[in-house]
């Protein structure tokens, strides 16, 4: 945005984060909508392979649910949850409000403040356990004509001094067509149209993936 729409532009920020009606019309429609692209995963193996493999690998724990969620709880949830969570979460210690660009401090603070300084104090944050991998093989047949599957290991969380490593290690591993398994397993062997690897972070865990889609003799060589 332009720097002297700093006032207009925080109002309507502030008025959609903080004022929101969740009108029980409108919750419907995008109800709908959010199923249908649940189903349009569930259409795709090439990604519900990876909901499928999150969920087996961090079995029994919330790091391991859909993020689109599923059929059942979209329909279930009601207007009164979706505020309760609204109210609980949306709070001043789970904020952060970042600011680049043309803009002078002694004007930002007190438009920033005068927008959000109403949000409850605390961060909404619950207390849990760290998760846990759980080593499983989990297999779901359908008749394709490819077979997609994941392999997984532990990474590392957001805060653990090693995940620049583990950052680089994936690179040299699957991050791009010159990496070791796009490089052997596609352009030497033949073996499979699409193969990479992933690393993803969470606050007390990590996640390293292993894609690949391939022939059924493609993943009986392999």
């Amino acid at each position: 945005m332009l720097g002297d729409s700093l006032s207009p532009a925080l109002n309507i920020l502030g008025d959609i984060t903080l004022n929101s009606q969740f009108a029980e019309p409108e919750l419907d429609k995008e109800r709908e909508v959010i199923v249908q692209e649940i189903f349009m995963v569930e259409d795709s193996p090439e990604d519900l392979v990876h909901d499928l493999h999150t969920q087996s690998f961090w079995s029994g724990n919330s790091l391991g649910w859909p993020i689109l969620g599923t059929q059942d709880s979209i329909r279930s949830m009601t207007r009164d949850e979706v505020l309760a969570y609204h109210g609980d979460r949306y709070q001043a210690g789970s904020m952060i409000i970042t600011v680049a660009g043309a803009v002078e401090p002694d004007r930002l603070i007190p438009e920033l403040d005068r927008t959000f300084g109403g949000l409850t104090l605390g961060d909404g944050m619950r207390n849990r356990d760290a998760p846990r991998s759980t080593p499983a093989l989990t297999v779901i047949n359908r008749p394709l004509e490819q077979v997609h599957f994941c392999v997984g290991f532990r990474g590392m969380a957001t805060d653990d001094d090693r995940r620049y490593i583990m950052h680089l290690l994936n690179t040299l591993l699957g991050g791009g067509m010159s990496s070791r398994l796009f490089q052997r397993v596609r352009e030497d062997l033949g073996l499979a149209y699409s193969i990479y690897s992933y690393h993803s972070s969470s606050q007390d865990a990590g996640l390293l993936t292993v894609y690949c889609g391939t022939s059924h003799d493609g993943c009986d060589t392999a």
